[in-house]
């Protein structure tokens, strides 16, 4: 059984298991980014589902929320690593269901053992300086 991740939006996480590219099971829950690894350990527990169990993790890497993409890259990428899982990565650009992505492109495209997966961006990031800062510049 592969573990299934879709963050494109801030405020919702798709969670599903595959069996051979099919979804034997898939959930939509209404929850923020700090919540992800929580509700991924329940999901798991309520499909009586071990970490050990897994077979690979399938993931959406973007485009969609920087801060979603990040976090659930992050834990991806960390049981890639911690628990020696396959990892596949699917682009959504073309924002469809995860159901209909799975169908039209399989679990993705697999990432080397040693190397991680990247978040796919489609705009560049909007971030502002926090207030107060001073310029590097040892002059100034």
């Amino acid at each position: 059984m592969m573990l299934f991740l879709c963050a494109q939006d801030l405020q919702q996480l798709w969670i599903g298991l595959l069996n051979e590219e099919t979804f034997h099971v898939i959930e939509r829950k209404d929850i923020f980014p700090e919540g992800y690894l929580n509700e991924i350990d329940l999901f798991l527990k309520r499909n009586e589902i071990r970490l050990e169990d897994l077979t690979g993790l399938s993931i959406v890497t973007g485009p969609g929320s920087f801060t979603a993409s990040r976090i659930s890259l992050t834990i991806a990428n960390t049981l890639h690593f911690t628990h020696k899982l396959p990892l596949f990565v699917l682009k959504n650009e073309e924002n469809l269901s995860p159901i209909e992505l799975i169908s039209k492109f399989g679990v993705g495209q697999k990432v080397e053992e040693e190397e991680y997966a990247h978040a796919f961006y489609n705009r560049p990031p909007h971030i502002t300086s926090p207030f107060g800062d001073k310029p590097l510049d040892a002059t100034a």
